[in-house]
């Protein structure tokens, strides 16, 4: 529940971790009419943002071509507001 505008949020992210599957809702268009008061949705929205899970880098010094000079880290750090 998103209480500043009293509204239910659903967030669809692409771990199955928290999935609930066979969860129906049913679509109906804001017309004015009233809608009996059912459960329903009345807008949908897609929002994205592409998170790195690793950062690599490679180099290479002619000078020292025998030291490697790779760098890998995983970013696990969750960065964004929470909806």
């Amino acid at each position: 529940m998103d209480n500043s505008r009293e509204l239910d949020a659903y967030i669809f992210a692409d771990s199955q971790l928290h999935y609930r599957f066979d969860v129906r809702l049913t679509y109906r268009e804001p017309s004015g009419l009233f809608d009996g008061a059912a459960e329903s949705v009345w807008d949908v929205g897609t929002w994205f943002r592409v998170v790195t899970g690793t950062v690599a880098t490679r180099d290479y010094n002619y000078r020292t071509a025998s030291t490697p000079m790779d760098a890998t880290v995983s970013v696990r750090t969750p960065t964004g507001r929470k909806w």
